[in-house]
């Protein structure tokens, strides 16, 4: 890659080499600049045999196999070199830092041996203690030789490890001419969890220093942990498109917060309704509520939308949504495969606002009286609201609903190919009964609306056609 030398030059693209790797697929790569002035680069490659491949070749290519770092007993997820480092200002050291399905991350040390500028010094080698390492191959590279060792083993996660990732460089001056690198690693597992890794200053054993996690009954945990620029904040992504922050809010100890994130849906949006200023989307196996939050520190009027409840989440695919008028709390129906669930409740609050501890006991999950924008956590415990019932009646999949301004009856279609299957169904609100069947349509009935004296129902089908039904509610309603 040639980068340009002026804003708005061009950027350069060229294939250097291609290197065949076998039948084992590799799902992880980190590249980084041998120490010592070599000139030399060295790639490092993991993946589905457990191994980490250690390939060295110079900027114009030329890799060549170096070795192979065995240790794991699972697939390698990730890899991350750091800057060089050292001791007494020679950074004469690389940090490479894996992690693996086997639940462990490991801490490897490419030490410079031997190079054209030390020729005539010895190899010493570093007394044996608590926090030493194991030593591994030999990597050549040019006219330079590295020794490679086993820093650490590290082990606290409970799941899959599918991210680690060094803390980004720091500065030293403030033109940033020159920088170093912190000893600081962020991992994140299935488990839930993101951990920072720092050695202790004594012994320099590495310890887990920081454990955040989300506190939510999802299947699934975090799929990558990313530092921001300048390490004082940790993001996380999970199952379900969630993004997860914390920030480091302490002034004399850490002092890691949840904060609030962007939310959305992470497939393509079905359904949308409103009620007076709330906006419910609906999505795939998921329904979302946003609505303006007025900003209680700022002394203007200025709202900002947020998405204030997760009302459902669902294993099937959820089609159709409709909210039901009336007063009290807040209701919907919702439709799916071959059934319909109405009245899902909006449930009772607490009086008080749960602080939520980063890696404390599950709460019950019931909602709270927030006070702020929900984060993550809150979104997938404390905002869920109750189904009250389901009802079956369609024999296909639910594509439609409304109902009516009184909160009284509630329509819905389905699929349809036949003039049979494409009845359009009426629901007496409260008792659930189908009061009602009817026929008008060919193919799928695929929009409703009733006036807004509850008069008439208008409905729009995929046979090109649209119908007005007069409703007569005496003695139903």
């Amino acid at each position: 890659m040639l980068l340009p030398s002026a804003i708005g030059g061009d950027c350069e693209l060229s294939c250097l080499e291609s290197l065949s790797l076998g039948s084992k697929p590799m799902v992880s790569l980190s590249l980084a600049e041998l120490p010592g002035n070599t000139g030399h680069i060295v790639l490092a490659m993991g993946g589905l045999d457990n191994k980490v491949h250690l390939y060295c070749g110079e900027r114009e290519g030329k890799f060549i196999h170096s070795c192979e770092l065995k240790g794991h007993t699972d697939w390698i997820r990730c890899l991350d070199f750091s800057l060089p480092t050292g001791t007494n200002g020679e950074k004469d050291s690389l940090l490479l830092v894996s992690s693996s399905q086997d639940r462990c991350i490991r801490l490897w040390k490419m030490a410079l041996r031997h190079s054209p500028a030390n020729s005539d010094i010895p190899y010493r080698k570093e007394g044996i203690g608590l926090a030493s390492y194991i030593e591994g191959p030999l990597v050549i590279a040019g006219s330079s030789s590295y020794q490679i060792s086993l820093e650490s083993l590290l082990i606290g996660h409970e799941d899959w490890v599918y991210s680690v990732q060094w803390q980004p460089p720091s500065s030293l001056s403030a033109e940033g001419s020159d920088v170093y690198q912190p000893y600081s690693i962020l991992s994140a597992s299935m488990d839930k969890t993101m951990m920072i890794w720092q050695p202790e200053k004594t012994t320099g054993i590495w310890m887990n220093v920081v454990s955040v996690g989300e506190l939510s009954h999802c299947a699934l945990g975090f799929y990558g942990g990313h530092w921001s620029p300048g390490g004082d904040s940790i993001l996380a992504h999970g199952y379900g498109g969630s993004f997860h922050l914390w920030r480091n809010v302490g002034v004399d100890f850490d002092n890691w917060q949840p904060q609030k994130v962007p939310s959305g849906h992470y497939a393509a949006v079905t359904d949308i309704t409103w009620s007076h200023e709330v906006i419910m989307c609906y999505q795939s196996v998921t329904t979302r509520i946003f609505a303006p939050w007025k900003d209680e520190v700022c002394s203007e009027d200025k709202y900002s939308w947020h998405e204030i409840a997760r009302p459902q989440v669902h294993g099937h695919d959820i089609n159709c949504v409709t909210i039901i008028q009336g007063k009290g709390n807040h209701r919907f129906s919702d439709g799916m495969g071959h059934f319909l669930i109405p009245a899902t409740k909006e449930a009772p609050q607490k009086s008080a606002n749960d602080d939520l501890d980063t890696l404390g006991a599950i709460p019950d999950a019931v909602p709270v009286v927030l006070t702020e924008a929900p984060i993550e956590e809150q979104l997938a415990i404390n905002t869920l609201w109750p189904e009250s019932h389901k009802l079956y009646g369609h024999g296909n999949e639910l594509f439609s609903l409304c109902c009516d301004h009184k909160g009284k009856l509630v329509a819905s279609s389905c699929k349809a190919q036949s003039s049979t299957v494409a009845e359009i169904w009426l629901w007496l609100v409260g008792s659930w009964k189908a009061v009602g069947r009817l026929q008008s349509h060919n193919l799928t009935v695929t929009n409703m609306q009733f006036s807004y004296d509850n008069a008439l129902l208008l409905a729009v089908s995929r046979d090109r056609q649209f119908s007005l039904f007069s409703i007569d509610t005496t003695g139903i309603c």
